[in-house]
């Protein structure tokens, strides 16, 4: 229940076998979507079993917006062989090949990190600020948001009334345009120049 993308993976999460209600009794903080972050967070815990006893540690874990997450990143987890790389260049620029395939698709992309926190009372304490430095990078999600079946119909008529037709988007600019692009908004999908991003449209005058 709850936020749309929430639900959207708590179904993924279920259908690979976990059990996403399990889950929500380890979460410890919650820290809600924050629109000016981008981005929301928790502290959950993790529990292993082994031959001879039950553990359990404690992780702080963050999805949002990349722009916002890559700053916050010491390391990237390789998705090849398992290995943590450090967030360099190299890296990070790999990343984002990755992001912008996703994003070309029409897809909502999530970056996802996270990081083990100390054991003992700190990590209950620690401000949101605290705790999201030196995170590592899992991976990206890749949400689908279909454009309904009469949208573009419905823009070709504004369009033919001299109506001229505007999206606005919290999205990456790829996903935008290959949005647009389905809709009929953006007739030459992938034309960069069609794109007006947040910090350009604020030195607008009104």
């Amino acid at each position: 229940t709850g936020d749309p993308l929430d639900v959207a993976i708590a179904t993924l999460h279920a259908s690979r076998g976990a059990d996403p209600e399990a889950f929500e009794r380890r979460v410890r903080r919650r820290f809600a979507f924050d629109l000016r972050k981008r981005r929301a967070a928790g502290v959950f815990e993790v529990g292993s079993r082994t031959a001879f006893a039950v553990s359990s540690r404690t992780a702080f874990a963050v999805k949002g917006a990349w722009e916002e997450i890559r700053p916050l990143l010491a390391g990237i987890e390789d998705a090849s062989s398992g290995r943590l790389l450090p967030a360099d260049a190299e890296s990070l620029e790999r990343a984002e090949r990755t992001l912008r395939r996703l994003a070309r698709q029409g897809l909502r992309v999530i970056a996802v990190a996270s990081r083990w926190l100390p054991d003992g009372p700190q990590a209950q304490a620690a401000s949101q600020a605290e705790l999201e430095s030196g995170l590592t990078l899992l991976g990206f999600l890749g949400v689908e948001d279909p454009v309904r079946s009469e949208v573009p119909d419905a823009v070709a008529k504004c369009r033919s009334a001299g109506i001229r037709v505007l999206m606005i988007t919290g999205d990456h600019p790829e996903t935008a345009l290959a949005v647009a692009g389905r809709a009929g908004i953006a007739p030459q999908a992938g034309d960069r120049s069609l794109v007006l991003l947040g910090d350009r449209l604020e030195k607008l005058s009104q």
